[in-house]
Parts: structure tokens; C-alpha cells; sequence
């Protein structure tokens, strides 16, 4: 654990002046909508403050399966579901349900960092595999780094780039594992966030794949902390035992909070057409600089324009934050995030105008 720091994400945010404009943190600045808010006060006047079931309410896990069935195409039912708290715990549960010291496990990167992280603490190996210049998978390459290896995670929409898996890649990727023997876990925080087409996941053509999710950012309610983990049946005892050593079980009242967030979310097209128009504020603005490449985000929130041409992403988001705007340097994200940086268009549309424009002053 000596070895394990804070992220470059958390230490660059917590550099801003007070009074920044933050295109840093992954968290919509959208208010919690009125039915999860509303539902959260209900159970609190209900008296639900005593303990769920260490895989959480069975209301929410039908719920849960329900949606996953109509968005993914698949056949869950309550027993693939353990509620979380929050995506970060069930990755780690996840991990530490599946991964052993020294096995190989391969991400796809720029990434999140947590993967590495929590494979560091279990004493996993992590093999590094570049994107390609889109941010796709390189199928072949794919193929090759999931050999030998006990597990692959995914994350589309991706943190840091914006980009979704199709559907020709989706299904590629799990033959590919299915030939290797090599368990995929899909990080799809981001899948309910989309703008002109969704992302497809893996588990739509693998009934192996593990898929962890949860209403932070679907429902901005980053606060509230529930996830889930969507798995085969066989894991699931093992992912229960996981939660109940960890956490006893994710908080009640925010679980009837989620159960809203999933069943009457009439809200999230509204958040759709939001962030359109702010990553197109952002996009076009970015357009004007002349310097750079960046590539229009299909999902998620982030814009990872590579400014490799400038020096050191470092160096530009010290310069940046000291300037009054709050953006993360694409070394967080591994080594194909060098020379990049994130920039998040979940502040509102005239923040970012404001802020697109010091960066470019800043920088060109």
C-alpha cells in the first residue's frame, strides 16, 4: 500500500484556486431529479435505516436486471445483481473475487486509473494496451495481449476519451475472449450517457461477462454512492460474501433512491440533450485554437483533445489551473494519455465557453 498514491485525477483537482471553472472531476452539475430525490426522502420517513441484504433490496436487483435486459439485449434476472456502493466498491469487489497475486490482467488505455490501482494492491500483473488513434480496440493486438491473461476491463463510453464500443467490435472482443479463456469485466458507468448512437456491451454476446454500473452519473447522484455488479450466477455467493465483509450492504435509503433513478428516468434524455449542446460548445471552441487534434466524444462526458504539440500535459495543466480552469493532464490515464488532456463539458454551456477560451489564450 506505500506504493498506492492519490490519482493525478484527485491531485490535479484539488490544485484550482477557489472560484475556478471546473472541467476537472467526472461528476454532472446537474441537481439530483425530483423523483430520486423525492423517493430518498419517502424512505426516510419510512424508517428504512436499518440493514438490506448484503446483495441489497430485492426490488432494486429485479429492477436493475430489468433495465440491463431492455438496454443490453440480455436475459438477467435478481440472482446476477449485488448492489454496491458506488462502481469504485464494486470493482474492487469484483477484483477481489476473481483476480489472484500474479495474474495478468490487460487494460485498454488511456484509462481510469482505479484498474490499476486496485490490480497493484491484489499483486496483479498489468499488461497496458494502447488504443488506437480513435480510441477503439485494436482487435488484433486484442487478441494477442488476452493471451495467457485471466481478465480484460473495459470502460466504454470511455473515461478518459468519450468513445463507445460498436457493435461488430463488441461482438469480436468476446469471441476473442471466449478463444483465450479470459474473464471480461465492462465498466459501463457511462452506458446511459450517449449522444448520437449507444455503446454496445459485451454481455449483450457473453453470458460470462461481469458488468458493473450504477446511477452516479446516469442520475448525477455521484453522492448517494450505489453501483451494482451484473454477473453469472456462479459468482454471485462469492460477491455477496465479498460486500457483507466490506460494507454489511450499500445504504438503504440511497437504495430506494437508485430504485427511482432506474424505474422513472424520463430525466436522462434530458441530460442527453445537455451534454450534446455542451460538447459541442466545447468541440466547436476547441476547433477555433489551431492547434491540437481531438476527436467529438460519442458518450460519457470528456473531451481528450491530444495537444502533444505544446510539450508536456503536465506543464499545460499546472499552466492552465494557475489560470483560473480546473483540467486533468492525460498522464492519469496511462501512457497513451501523455501529451493529451481532459477536459469534462459537465459544467454549463457558458462556463465553458469561458473557460475554452482562457485555455486557448493560455496555451496558443
Amino acid at each position: 500500500m506505500n506504493e498506492i498514491k492519490k490519482s493525478l485525477i484527485r491531485q490535479f483537482a484539488e490544485k484550482a484556486k477557489p472560484g475556478s471553472i471546473n472541467l476537472g472531476l467526472g461528476q454532472l452539475e446537474f441537481p439530483l431529479p425530483e423523483e430520486v430525490k423525492a423517493a430518498g426522502i419517502k424512505a426516510f420517513q419510512e424508517g428504512f435505516t436499518k440493514y438490506s441484504p448484503n446483495a441489497g433490496f430485492l426490488e432494486l436487483r429485479q429492477a436493475i436486471a430489468e433495465d440491463a435486459n431492455v438496454s443490453r439485449k440480455t436475459n438477467y434476472t435478481s440472482e446476477n445483481i449485488v448492489v454496491n456502493a458506488g462502481v469504485e466498491q464494486a470493482l474492487f469487489a469484483t477484483l477481489f473475487c476473481t483476480i489472484n497475486s500474479g495474474d495478468k490482467v490487460v487494460i485498454p488505455e488511456p484509462a481510469y486509473p482505479a484498474y490499476a490501482a486496485i490490480l497493484a494492491m491484489l499483486g496483479a500483473k498489468v499488461v497496458n494496451l494502447p488504443l488506437t488513434e480513435t480510441f477503439e480496440l485494436d482487435l488484433q493486438k486484442t487478441e494477442e495481449a488476452t493471451k495467457g491473461a485471466k481478465a480484460i476491463i473495459l470502460n466504454f463510453p470511455t473515461n478518459p476519451t468519450g468513445q463507445i464500443m460498436s457493435k461488430k467490435h463488441a461482438e469480436e472482443l468476446t469471441k476473442i475472449a471466449e478463444k483465450n479463456k479470459c474473464l471480461i469485466i465492462t465498466d459501463e458507468i457511462y452506458f446511459n450517457l450517449y449522444y448520437e448512437e449507444m455503446s454496445v456491451s459485451p454481455a449483450t454476446f457473453s453470458q460470462n461477462a461481469i458488468i458493473l454500473d450504477g446511477i452516479s452519473k446516469r442520475a448525477s447522484a455521484t453522492g448517494l454512492r450505489i453501483g451494482w455488479t451484473i454477473a453469472p450466477k456462479e459468482l454471485v455467493p462469492s460477491l455477496e460474501a465479498a460486500n457483507q465483509y466490506m460494507l454489511t450492504c450499500a445504504t438503504s435509503v440511497s437504495q430506494k433512491a437508485a430504485l427511482a433513478a432506474v424505474t422513472k428516468n424520463d430525466f436522462e434524455a434530458g441530460f442527453r440533450k445537455e451534454l450534446k449542446k455542451q460538447r459541442d460548445a466545447m468541440y466547436d471552441e476547441f476547433q477555433k485554437w489551431g492547434v491540437g487534434k481531438g476527436i467529438k466524444p460519442k458518450g460519457a462526458f470528456y473531451f481528450f483533445p491530444d495537444l502533444s504539440e505544446l510539450g508536456s500535459s503536465l506543464e499545460l495543466a499546472e499552466k492552465i489551473i494557475a489560470n483560473g480552469v480546473t483540467v486533468i493532464p492525460g498522464d492519469a490515464f496511462g501512457p497513451s494519455g501523455k501529451g493529451h488532456i481532459r477536459l469534462s463539458f459537465a459544467a454549463p454551456e457558458k462556463k465553458i465557453g469561458e473557460a475554452m477560451k482562457i485555455i486557448r489564450e493560455v496555451i496558443v
